[in-house]
């Protein structure tokens, strides 16, 4: 009986910082997919010297990198954010409302200004900010 009652006290303490801790490491995944997708559409866009978008869809969370955000096939690589994780906004980019996206020219430059952002969000309310500026350079600011 009275191991049972340590290990429900134990149950109670680590159950919440368990999920916390899975959360946290959702949304460290999701900013790792997309600042990797940044860094390889600049990449494909001075390979190749034509541009390259990085397109987040909204409905279903969707990262892709493409030669033309208009298409609905998969040019390259595409993942999903994990779960529990959502764009929640996006500063400086093309949004239509079913998708955000950012573009490298030919010349690998951040195309429509000198900086873009995206901002995550975890089911836990945590966000993550990540910055790209005019050369392509990422940067996140965790809250």
């Amino acid at each position: 009986m009275f191991v049972l009652a340590i290990i429900s006290i134990l149950a109670v303490v680590t159950v919440p910082k368990y999920r916390a801790m899975t959360d946290y490491y959702h949304l460290q995944s999701s900013v790792q997919t997309v600042t990797t997708f940044i860094r390889y559409a600049k990449q494909r866009a001075l390979d190749e010297h034509k541009a390259n978008y990085v397109v987040i869809t909204k409905s279903n969370n969707l990262v892709q990198v493409r030669n033309d955000p208009s298409l609905s096939l998969l040019e390259y690589q595409a993942k999903t954010l994990d779960s529990g994780v959502i764009l929640l906004s996006s500063t400086n980019t093309i949004d239509n409302g079913v998708m955000s996206y950012v573009y490298f020219d030919n010349r690998g430059y951040l195309a429509q200004s000198n900086m873009a952002s995206f901002t995550l969000k975890s089911s836990s309310n945590r966000t993550v900010k990540i910055n790209i500026d005019l050369l392509g350079n990422v940067t996140t600011v965790w809250d």
